[in-house]
């Protein structure tokens, strides 16, 4: 019986990870009231669709991510009432894939400011780590501040700017 505790939890850990496998975003381009009208009747929550830029006005691009069950019925929508879409990414999971292999291959590289890339996602550690470098490697240039606290248990924000005397506390 144990046993089968310890096989069903690890089912769950390795089987429950939550994936985008297959999941596409579109970039929808509304051409007038009527079609963001249409956008905006779209069941988001039992689809599963997660707006990125809303349906507002025809002017502005509408990007939408739809999960993989749900590609069929969106774009059987968008062809019956003839709204045009392209496809953004083609597998949100493959690209999420590539970033977490920067991620890793990054997390910790630099050892100077010159070595850090920007042209990869970082999560909030390694920014405030970097900012920390920042303001050592160049203390008469930077000076770094923590704002007072965190929204809903995240970390405080951490800003560089200009170095000046710290401003008095209110």
């Amino acid at each position: 019986m144990k046993g089968l505790l310890v096989l069903s939890a690890l089912f769950v850990a390795v089987f429950g990870k939550l994936t985008f496998e297959g999941d596409q975003v579109f970039r929808i381009t509304a051409k007038d009231a009527e079609q963001i009208a249409l956008l905006k009747e779209l069941p988001e929550e039992m689809l599963g669709l997660d707006f990125w830029m809303p349906p507002s006005r025809a002017s502005l691009p509408v990007d939408v991510h739809v999960p993989f069950q749900s590609l069929q019925a969106v774009r059987a929508h968008l062809a019956y009432h003839q709204i045009p879409y392209r496809v953004m990414i083609e597998n949100v999971q493959a690209l999420l894939d590539v970033e977490q292999r920067q991620m890793v291959k990054y997390r910790n590289f630099p050892r100077s400011t010159d070595d850090f890339v920007y042209t990869t996602y970082h999560d909030l550690d390694s920014i405030n780590g970097f900012m920390d470098m920042l303001v050592a490697e160049n203390p008469d240039l930077v000076s770094k501040e923590s704002t007072r606290g965190g929204y809903k248990g995240y970390k405080p924000l951490q800003v560089s700017g200009p170095a000046q005397p710290p401003l008095p506390s209110p």
